[in-house]
């Protein structure tokens, strides 16, 4: 085969130049950039950085409520959903931020945004159901027990009083008082005021209702007396008037309905 290439390496014209060996191509790796590397953070930025997962711990912990754990009413139940609430916010924020950093395909995964997003979780949670469920009185428990005309207020007796508060320690609530409501020397019924670690939210008034249709014969149903939202259960032989003012649970027994929702208007207008 003859060589068309001239003495001083050129090709005559005409003719076309032959392909370089693959040997002689240029690697596709070679020809790419590779990707910068993040430039190191300073020193303020880590410090910046090591504030941030304080603040964040502190935030969370403090909106977790994780002071009640030490609240010695809290059952070994209620210790665990407490702690089960700060861990299932933190895992959020973990997830919520794992997402964010492979969408972005850049950033850390671990960084103090997980804390700032389960703050976020915790205190949605706080909005949703502002009551803390545990927490100590923030009111005396005879701010309660008052009442109004034509009703008074007494003592009842030793034996009457016991078996209330019998009932409601067995079923592990704390402080609580009784009183005997009575118009003139007649009894007309009840006023209990229990540290139920009530809640104004729906869930709790719903668990109320409840509660009274799991006795035979019995029904409840959401009403409003004097303003305040209250459940009216009726059985067989009673009627009870319940309402939250947490964390404390009022409730006003009585014998009849009109003259269970009577007492309980007087005793709501007496300590508004």
């Amino acid at each position: 085969m003859a060589d068309d290439s001239r003495d001083d390496g050129t090709t005559p014209k005409g003719t076309a130049s032959r392909a370089a060996s693959p040997v002689d191509w240029q690697p596709l790796e070679t020809m790419i950039a590779p990707p910068e590397a993040p430039p190191p953070r300073t020193t303020t930025e880590r410090v910046a950085e090591v504030i941030a997962w304080v603040v964040g711990m502190i935030a969370v912990l403090f909106l977790g409520r994780i002071a009640l754990l030490w609240n010695a009413s809290l059952s070994s139940f209620e210790q665990g959903e407490l702690v089960g609430t700060i861990v299932g916010a933190v895992l959020i924020g973990l997830v919520v931020r794992w997402i964010w950093v492979r969408l972005r395909k850049r950033g850390r995964v671990v960084t103090p945004w997980i804390l700032l997003i389960a703050t976020v979780v915790l205190a949605l949670d706080l909005v949703r159901d502002p009551t803390i469920a545990g927490q100590p009185a923030s009111v005396p428990i005879d701010t309660y027990l008052k009442v109004g005309t034509p009703y008074a207020l007494s003592v009842p007796a030793p034996d009457e009083s016991k078996q209330f508060k019998d009932a409601l320690a067995a079923a592990g609530v704390g402080d609580s008082e009784v009183r005997e409501v009575k118009d003139g020397t007649e009894t007309v019924g009840y006023l209990l005021v229990a540290n139920l670690r009530a809640t104004s939210s729906d869930s709790f008034m719903r668990g109320l209702e409840r509660g009274f249709e799991e006795n035979e014969g019995a029904e409840a149903h959401s009403d409003v007396i004097a303003g305040k939202d209250v459940v009216v259960g009726t059985g067989p032989q009673f009627t009870a008037i319940i309402w939250a003012e947490p964390p404390y649970g009022l409730v006003v027994y009585s014998t009849d309905v009109n003259t269970g929702k009577l007492v309980a208007a007087s005793i709501i207008s007496a300590y508004k």
